[in-house]
């Protein structure tokens, strides 16, 4: 999780294919339905991480990255783009 928050929202400039986001699926398959992790205190309720661990997994959850990478690609072009 530290590797892809180091990573996530950085300033990429003069690149419009290169985007600032990244995300990072956590997924329960243990479960006859897989679970999809949205936050770190679910991730800590799970003991896959510490209490002591202090970034928010919801920052780089999949549900977050999605918002995030389609305003950024509004700002960019026409989100009509996508429909074609």
């Amino acid at each position: 999780m530290a590797f892809f928050n180091s990573i996530n929202n950085r300033q990429i400039s003069g690149v419009p294919y290169a985007y600032e986001r990244c995300a990072l699926l956590i997924v329960d398959f243990s479960k006859e339905q897989p679970y999809l992790f949205n936050n770190s205190t679910e991730l800590k309720a799970a003991g896959i991480i510490s209490e002591e661990f202090n970034i928010e997994y919801r920052n780089l959850n999949f549900k977050n990255f999605a918002d995030d990478i389609l305003k950024v690609y509004a700002q960019r072009y026409d989100l009509k783009n996508l429909m074609k």
